[in-house]
């Protein structure tokens, strides 16, 4: 059998062992469990939603606990999401749990996140139309599919205003995939537009546009954040973004025209939520969470292509710089 890359990978060490998914899920307990202590983001309050829908959650988890529980519990879902993926592309060169637990951290670290918020029904949604767009590569999509997507998408644009971009991301998406004809993508706008429908039908009826306004100037609210106000996570996680392209692109030879594609499309969608934070600072911490669930992946594969002493030794410092970045602020306060 001749040298092949993939298979040589198979033999090395892999980062998310036992013992290391143990650490990584003990910390990031730890770290949203003292955002628990802290009462970060609690009592719930609706901050984005034009919906009143948000009001009537916010009721209904009166009990901290329960908030955090739940929050944590949808976040974990995008982030299995997206493990899911990759186990199934093996965009990483082999199952792995890195992509999953590096999301993972990077959650629990993110101050901005807890507990329960309309962002997270956003990150849910990121999630799902990933899944989706990756399992329809180089095939057509359903009509019934595409449309249920349009929906979810307007739908989380209610909670969320910024998401609505989400849908023109979908459709390039799709369309670089080779996954969308005229008529998929009708159906799709179709389902973004029965949402806005229902909603001026409503405004119409009530004599009440108020829905409707507050969309607008959400969408329209252009904040350029001031870069000194980020992070030393967020900066330093920049930072690991521009490295894994770097080794994504040194390394597109060796992981096949397949994974090359879909590393493209992760490499724009990126961009997409880079973008989204420079237009929209005013949500910068919800949209970072976005972005490095778009990420997660190639953090992974530019880790996991390290030399295996290297690998345990910039995970471990890329942890800790998180967890200091995210406790440093709460002491001080």
């Amino acid at each position: 059998m001749g040298y092949s890359y993939r298979d040589n990978s198979r033999t090395n060490t892999k980062l998310s062992g036992r013992l290391t998914f143990v650490f990584t899920m003990i910390v990031g307990l730890a770290c949203w469990a003292y955002g628990s202590v802290l009462e970060l983001g609690f009592p719930l309050h609706s901050e984005t939603s034009v919906l009143p829908f948000w009001d009537n959650v916010c009721e209904v988890f009166t009990n901290i606990y329960a908030a955090y529980g739940v929050g944590l519990l949808l976040l974990l879902i995008a982030g299995f999401i997206m493990k899911r993926i990759n186990d199934i592309e093996i965009l990483t060169r082999f199952k792995s749990q890195t992509p999953f637990l590096l999301f993972m951290i990077l959650i629990c670290t993110n101050a901005g996140m807890p507990p329960l918020r309309e962002a997270t029904i956003f990150i849910l949604s990121v999630a799902t139309v990933m899944y989706y767009v990756f399992g329809t590569f180089e095939t057509h999509a359903s009509i019934a599919s595409l449309f249920n997507i349009g929906v979810l998408i307007a739908v989380t644009s209610l909670l969320f205003p910024p998401a609505i971009w989400l849908a023109p991301l979908f459709w390039y998406a799709l369309r670089k995939f080779e996954a969308i004809t005229l008529q998929g993508f009708m159906a799709s706008f179709v389902g973004v537009f029965i949402v806005f429908w229902y909603i001026v039908i409503w405004s119409l009826w009530k004599h009440d546009f108020s829905i409707l306004t507050a969309f607008s100037e959400s969408v329209t609210d252009i904040n350029i954040p001031d870069i000194k106000n980020f992070s030393i996570g967020m900066t330093v996680s920049f930072a690991f973004l521009v490295m894994s392209l770097f080794s994504i692109r040194i390394n597109r030879y060796k992981n096949g025209i397949r994974a090359t594609k879909m590393f493209l499309l992760l490499m724009d969608m990126s961009g997409w939520s880079l973008v989204m934070i420079f237009l929209y600072g005013q949500y910068s911490d919800t949209l970072f969470a976005t972005l490095c669930l778009l990420s997660s992946i190639q953090f992974a594969y530019f880790i996991e292509s390290m030399w295996i002493k290297w690998r345990f030794a910039v995970y471990y410092l890329f942890l800790a710089i998180l967890v200091y970045s995210y406790l440093l602020p709460l002491w001080n306060f």
